[in-house]
């Protein structure tokens, strides 16, 4: 589908700044509890992101992608695993 690259920028461009935010706070050296709430919080906030584009996904279409995203979301709500980016592919 042509919607697959836009998906894996958005995607990609929210793991990034995810990720960034985290290094920030840990060089912050905030106390234990300030980083504890904030990082819960970015946590949370970044769930809720990713669930929304993988609502967002598969009403364009794009199911399986749809089901890779929610699956990060779940993990990393229910975990903390942190989402690996995806791979850019290229489509005609």
């Amino acid at each position: 589908m042509r919607h697959t690259l836009a998906i894996q920028n958005i995607y990609n461009g929210l793991i990034q700044k995810y990720q960034f935010d985290l290094s920030a706070l840990h060089e912050n050296q905030a106390p234990d509890t300030t980083r504890f709430f904030m990082l819960e919080k970015h946590r949370e906030s970044m769930t809720y992101k990713l669930d929304w584009l993988a609502q967002m996904a598969a009403e364009l279409g794009e199911g399986e992608m749809a089901g890779e995203i929610l699956t990060h979301a779940a993990n990393l709500g229910a975990d903390g695993v942190m989402p690996k980016p995806m791979l850019l592919t290229m489509e005609a």
